[in-house]
């Protein structure tokens, strides 16, 4: 007998929503790059994709924190008074964990200037859990559309039974599992679509005290923010032409900003006026995707 299988899923994402998502932090120590002193008052912002997240100053010893972040990619700010403005880009940020990024601010000179620096993650992650972590570019480079799939191929003491199954992890059954997307448990079989995804977060071992319930692991799904720039894909996949089976795959996905600040002109302390972009208050992500196949099983004898 002949099965139709139809699957519908939509995401669609604001700030707001956001707000249940689990979280990290970001940390560090703000010094003098000549004396090594720390730095009191030093300002720190973050920003995602244009959109301010988040910031704090330094205290007297230095120390700054930040916390409330989505995982992904940051790009960070720093700013005293007589000190050239620093910024620096790529500071990526993972569930329940603290990246420490320390911070030396170079004296003005006669001539001021803005002092770029990439983020270079560090050789040994004193918060390092078992497990892996995916980042939204590690799905993209990866081939297939199966998450669990993906998460097979690369995290020690994982294996699904097919495409499509169910996780097992480290011999425990994938009901054993706690599923979570954006900090809400899950106790479906839909996961988010993959290009909706800014991080996957698998762990095997060690589990944080704040998960519950879990026997066998925790799979930890984040999904992405809102871009500050109108951007948008299409996929189509089928295989109508080389089977009767119909194997069917749509999916469109959209994201922008829905409320824009506008561009404006500020002076700095040294007097010198200078152009602020303008950044994104509030945006979108979507996903909207369908999966069909005439027989989800089809019999390996073509009937």
């Amino acid at each position: 007998m002949m099965h139709r299988y139809v699957h519908f899923l939509l995401f669609l994402l604001t700030l707001p929503v956001l707000a249940f998502a689990q979280t990290g932090k970001l940390s560090g120590r703000i010094t003098d790059a000549s004396t090594k002193e720390p730095l009191f008052n030093a300002v720190v912002k973050v920003y995602s994709g244009g959109q301010y997240k988040g910031g704090s100053s330094s205290d007297f010893k230095g120390d700054y924190s930040i916390g409330a972040l989505t995982p992904g990619a940051y790009e960070v700010e720093i700013n005293l008074v007589g000190y050239n403005a620093t910024k620096i880009s790529g500071v990526r940020i993972s569930v329940d964990q603290t990246n420490r990024v320390d911070i030396k601010l170079v004296p003005k000179t006669v001539e001021t200037k803005t002092v770029e620096i990439s983020y270079k993650a560090p050789i040994i992650d004193k918060d390092a859990i078992s497990g892996k972590k995916l980042t939204g570019d590690d799905i993209g480079k990866m081939g297939g559309r199966d998450l669990g799939t993906m998460i097979t191929a690369v995290t020690p003491g994982v294996f699904s039974a097919d495409a499509g199954g169910g996780l097992f992890i480290k011999g425990n059954r994938s009901g054993d599992n706690a599923v979570y997307i954006n900090g809400v448990r899950q106790f479906g079989s839909s996961l988010p679509p993959p290009e909706s995804v800014e991080e996957v977060s698998v762990i095997t071992g060690g589990v944080p005290a704040e998960y519950g319930d879990a026997l066998g692991g925790v799979i930890s799904y984040t999904t992405k923010n809102a871009a500050s720039k109108f951007n948008g894909g299409v996929q189509l996949q089928t295989g109508r032409l080389f089977n009767q089976w119909r194997n069917d795959l749509i999916s469109v996905s959209a994201s922008g900003p829905l409320l824009m600040t506008k561009e404006k002109t500020v002076v700095d302390d040294s007097g010198k006026s200078k152009i602020v972009s303008p950044r994104a208050l509030i945006g979108f992500f979507s996903v909207v995707q369908y999966q069909g196949a005439r027989d989800g099983s089809p019999s390996a004898y073509g009937y």
